[in-house]
Parts: structure tokens; sequence; C-alpha cells
């Protein structure tokens, strides 16, 4: 289950005759010093016994206290329930293959974005969507040079949006058409092609 917080996860087990009460008394009334539960992800399988105890120890250096909760990304737990062998309860009708490959490209675009990864090269040129005249140079360790300042591509974009939050920088500096975003998912995509054929 996941919670009110981002980033706080319940991981935990219950009966298959009793899941539906289970479910419905967590959303309703919480669970320890946690409200706003609400189901993620369940899968029924026949060893869940051993295999609560498996997350428990893999995840303990994220947990939190001595409960079933853990300061995670909902998408690695979903990753690795999926990689088990069982049914998909919640979600209905997902298809484990193809649930398991777009989990695992949600979490590679959630990485940091670096030029030295994805590029482009040191000296290039970006321009801002729906701004072109917003322009700015790729500099070394994840840098631009914008309005003459050494920057961040999320505080550049927040100063050119006159945003109080920083947004995504990347959604909106664009290099040879698209947003570094947009290139960021499509050379993750290729990688992840790529790799199926290593």
């Amino acid at each position: 289950m996941i919670t009110a917080i981002d980033g706080v996860v319940k991981i935990g087990k219950t009966s298959t005759g009793n899941y539906r009460e289970r479910m419905r008394n967590l959303t309703k009334n919480g669970y320890g010093n946690f409200n706003g539960l609400k189901e993620f992800f369940s899968i029924k399988l026949i060893d869940y016994e051993e295999k609560e105890k498996l997350l428990h120890e893999i995840f303990s250096k994220h947990r939190i206290s001595d409960s079933e909760f853990f300061a995670l990304d909902k998408e690695l737990v979903k990753q690795l329930l999926l990689s088990f062998d069982g049914e998909v309860v919640f979600p209905k009708e997902v298809d484990k293959e193809k649930e398991f490959k777009k989990t695992t490209q949600k979490r590679i675009r959630k990485e940091s974005y670096t030029f030295e990864k994805y590029g482009p090269k040191v000296g290039s040129e970006l321009y801002f969507k729906n701004k072109p005249k917003e322009k700015a140079l790729v500099l070394e360790n994840n840098k631009i040079l914008w309005n003459g300042e050494e920057i961040s591509l999320s505080e550049s974009a927040q100063k050119i949006l006159n945003r109080k939050h920083q947004p995504n920088g990347t959604e909106f500096w664009m290099y040879e058409g698209e947003t570094l975003n947009k290139r960021r998912e499509r050379i993750d995509k290729q990688n992840l092609n790529n790799d199926k054929y290593d």
C-alpha cells in the first residue's frame, strides 16, 4: 500500500480470504501512525510468508522503526513483486511482463539527467520550449550557461517561468527538436531494447 506521504510504502501480507476486508480496513482506519493508505499493488503467492520476510530483509535499511512501513520508491517494490511467480490481484488484468517493463522504464526515468550520460556535449546550444529566444550552452558538471550565469536546468527553468517551485528543467530545455526529457526516454528505450539481445 502507499501512504499519504510520498516515498513511504507498507509491505505486508494477508490471507486470500481476508484480503478484501483487510484492504477496506487499512484504507478506512490507517495503520500505526499512518493514515491515507491506498492499495497500490498486490500479488497472490503460494509462499507469501517467506516472500514477506525476504522483502522485509532486503529493505531492512529503509524500514521505519519496527513497522511494515519503508521509505522506498513504490516502483522498486512493484518491480520486485512482479519478478515473483504469482498472480497479480491488484490492479486487475495486468500483463506481468508488460507491467515489469513499464515499471523498469519508470524507475530509469527517475534517475537524474546528466549530460555525460544523455548528452548533448559540452558547448552545445539548448533552447527553451515555447521561448526559443531563451538559449543556453551546455557546461561541465551538469550545468548550463544561461543569461551569463552558471546554473542548473531546473533553476534556470524556474527563473524563466517565474515559478515559486522548481520545475523539472529537462521538460523545458530542448536540443535538436526534442526536450531533454524526451531525449532521455528515447535513449533509455533504445538501451532497454538493446539489452534484450545481449
